[in-house]
Formats: C-alpha cells, sequence, structure tokens
C-alpha cells in the first residue's frame, strides 16, 4: 500500500473468533487496528483550546459523540481475527473539509465556524500546521484470548493525550447481538498537560452499550443504548469539578429507530465520592445541573445552559466525516504490524480472488493456534505476547489493571519514530 493511502475506515465490527469463516466475509482490516475509536482527530486535538472549563467539558462531548459515526458512516462487518504481538503506528492523513461543529467560541480558536468544523472534520493537519499539531496513534494487540488491544494517541504541540485499553463482550440477546465494554475496559482517558489551557486536567469517557439489529432481515444496522459518563478530575484544586451523563433512550420494538439521547452536565465536588459516583440523571440535584443536552446520536445534538431559553448546536455528525490514517509502506513495517501481517490475505480481496484469500487466512490463523499449542506445552502464559518468544508487550507496560495503558521505552520511541515522519513530511 502506497504511503499516507487511507486507510478503511470501516469502525464496528462483528466480534472476533469466527477462525472458519471465508475471506469473502471480513473487512480488510484486524481486530486490533480497525477497533481502536473512529476518532476526529482535529475534535481531539482541541480539547484543551478553551481557557473555560465549560467549553472544555463541550470539546469532550463533541469527540465523544463523534467516535459514533461508526454507525453512521460504515457498515458493520467483521475484522481479521486478533493476531499475538501486532501492532499499528502511524499519523492522522489530511481529510476533505466538513462542516457539522457548533458552538465554538472566540476563546477557543481565531477560526470561524465553518472554519473550525473543516479542521475538526479532518486531522486538522494544516499546510501550516507544525510537526508537533500532528496527531500521532500506537495500538498493541496485548492479549489474544481475550482480543484485548492497548492504544495511545497523542498531539504533542496541543498537549493531549489519550490511552484505552480496547475489549469488548458480545452475546446474543433477543434478535440482537449486544455488545458491551470488556472487563478491561474502562474507557477513554484523555489527559491535558502543557501547553494545553486546560494543562492538569484528566477526563475520563465511558462507553455505551451497542446492539448489532437487523439480524432476521439480513440488514444489519447499529443501535445505542445505555449511559455514556465524562468526567472531569484534577486541574485546579479546591474547585468543583464538572461531569456529564448521557442517557440513550431505549429503541421500541415497531416502528423506525430515533436513535435520541438526553444528558446533563453538572458540577461535583471530588471530595465527596458519593457525588462522582452519580450515574443516572434523576440523581442529580437541579441546583448541581449548568446544562442540558439533547438530540439524535446519528445527527444533530444541541445543548442549553442553565438559564438560557435557545439552544446551541454543539454537533452535526450527518456532516462529519471520518478521518484518514497514514501509515509507514509495507516495505518499512515491522513483521507483526498488522497491515503487513495480513497483506496475503488484503491482496486476494482487493482483487476478489476469495479461494486464494481464505487460504492465506487459514494459514495465519494457523500459525496462531500452533504458537499457542507451543506456549503451553512451555508452561507460558498465552497472554501479553509482543512476540513469539517473549510475554511481554513492545509498546506498553505490560500492566493495564487501570485502563490506562503506559507507554514502555520501545513505545515513546515509536511516537517518535511517527513524529519525526510527520516532520519530514511538513518540512
Amino acid at each position: 500500500m502506497p504511503k499516507d493511502t487511507p486507510i478503511d475506515e470501516t469502525p464496528f465490527q462483528m466480534p472476533a473468533g469466527e477462525d472458519d469463516l471465508p475471506a469473502v466475509v471480513p473487512e480488510t482490516g484486524q481486530a486490533g487496528e480497525q477497533s481502536k475509536v473512529r476518532i476526529i482527530l482535529g475534535l481531539l486535538k482541541r480539547i484543551g483550546d478553551s481557557t473555560d472549563e465549560f467549553e472544555r467539558m463541550l470539546s469532550v462531548l463533541r469527540f465523544a459523540f463523534s467516535k459514533e459515526l461508526k454507525f453512521v458512516r460504515q457498515r458493520i462487518g467483521k475484522p481479521y481475527n486478533s493476531a499475538l504481538a501486532s501492532k499499528t503506528s502511524g499519523k492522522g492523513a489530511k481529510s476533505a473539509a466538513g462542516g457539522g461543529v457548533g458552538g465554538l467560541k472566540s476563546s477557543m480558536s481565531s477560526l470561524s465556524i465553518q472554519q473550525g468544523a473543516s479542521d475538526a472534520s479532518g486531522s486538522g493537519n494544516n499546510a501550516n500546521e507544525s510537526a508537533e499539531q500532528v496527531v500521532v496513534f500506537l495500538c498493541e494487540q496485548v492479549s489474544h484470548h481475550p482480543p484485548i488491544s492497548s492504544a495511545y494517541y497523542a498531539c504533542p504541540g496541543k498537549g493531549v493525550e489519550m490511552t484505552c485499553v480496547d475489549q469488548i463482550s458480545a452475546k446474543v440477546s433477543g434478535m440482537t447481538v449486544q455488545v458491551t465494554p470488556g472487563e478491561a475496559n474502562k474507557g477513554l482517558f484523555i489527559s491535558l498537560k502543557e501547553p494545553s489551557l486546560g494543562a492538569g486536567e484528566e477526563y475520563q469517557v465511558t462507553h455505551p452499550i451497542a446492539q448489532v439489529n437487523g439480524i432476521l432481515k439480513g440488514t444489519f444496522y447499529g443501535t445505542i443504548g445505555d449511559k455514556i459518563t465524562v468526567t472531569c478530575r484534577g486541574g485546579k484544586p479546591g474547585k468543583t469539578k464538572l461531569k456529564a451523563i448521557i442517557e440513550y433512550r431505549d429503541e421500541s420494538w415497531l416502528g423506525k429507530p430515533k436513535f435520541a439521547l438526553e444528558g446533563i452536565i453538572y458540577n461535583y465536588n471530588p471530595d465527596k465520592p458519593e457525588e462522582e459516583e452519580w450515574s443516572k440523571i434523576k440523581q442529580v440535584p437541579s441546583d448541581r445541573v449548568v446544562a442540558n443536552v439533547e438530540g439524535s446520536w446519528r445527527k444533530q445534538i444541541k445543548y442549553r445552559r442553565k438559564g438560557e431559553k435557545e439552544w446551541t448546536l454543539l454537533i452535526d455528525l450527518a456532516q462529519l466525516g471520518m478521518t484518514p490514517r497514514s501509515v509507514r509502506p509495507l516495505s518499512e513495517q515491522e513483521e507483526r504490524e498488522s497491515r503487513r501481517l495480513w497483506d496475503p490475505v488484503t491482496a486476494h480481496m482487493v482483487t476478489k480472488n476469495w479461494n486464494e484469500a481464505t487460504k492465506q487466512k487459514q494459514s495465519i490463523e494457523q500459525r496462531q493456534r500452533d504458537i499457542a499449542h507451543e506456549l503451553k506445552q512451555k508452561g507460558i502464559e498465552y497472554v501479553n505476547l509482543p512476540s513469539e518468544q517473549s510475554h511481554k508487550p513492545a509498546y506498553f507496560e505490560q500492566d493495564i489493571s487501570s485502563g490506562k495503558p503506559v507507554l514502555s521505552e520501545q513505545g515513546r520511541k515509536a511516537v517518535e519514530a511517527e513524529l519525526e515522519r510527520a516532520r519530514r513530511e511538513v518540512g
């Protein structure tokens, strides 16, 4: 694949594990690569651009809602199965402009709303930006059974970092397949550092429950249920913090889905754990609420501050596009980087040579089984394997119990390598 070719951004995937599926069924991408949140990189890097904590919370919510573009823009599919120690690294590529972002205040940017929307729609890598304002990312498969990946995103020039542990659990529930966060998946952790205007803050964004519908008719579509919370911690001491609760309304079995949501943003006292533990809108006292949120998570979402009469557009997902990513050409990738690992399958799928693609897929998967058997015979635990000989990840520290993966020395070098690639391209 040529350098800077945009990745197929198929976002929401059916659970991996059907090893006998023919190659005509899976999407051209591995679970560890594709199941990472489909983020709008321009929205991620803007989170710390405002001096106002309320506007920073709005920025986090825009970003949180933007990752649901996987249900709006892409069809549901199944990725390649996870593979031991597979890795992906790269950076945001330039993207076509688009609208869809509202409520950007002048304190956030000197851009107009339309310009801000264009930047948010893509990676934000404008020609006049430095390499340090490019968003780079790493992800690595750190466990095969169950499939678990660690991921890291960063924009050093903006002082924004995000880490997460990616694991899902899926089960059949009635006429749907329900997909929930796995035990190791505690959400997204966004940290603001210098030179961010919110330096010292950390935002934890939890995940909702997704459902795959339309199984009887064979016309699959995704819906979202339950809730998400966005919790701000850290920052300036001795003051209340902001938290958001967004509840997704249950869909009726009859009629068309409405994809509706409602939520609140409120103040809580970080010194009182019971206040941070409020998880439903009805639990929050009305005098703590500072704003309400409502809309459709597939279209427009609006907010209204307490005391105001008019609603303000927060984000319009119908106007946003996915962010392409840029990775190194295959010749420069390591042996176990997912693009290179699965290239024999991808090449035949692209040319619709399904029989040969299936043979290559089965060969790779059989190799994984052979490795697992060899390790079992040697008494080595089949988890967190960066290579066939070692039990430690390469890019990340082994302990992921906090839900916040920590880069290893090799991971930090990989991030610097991606930044250096960006510097060469900008220069």
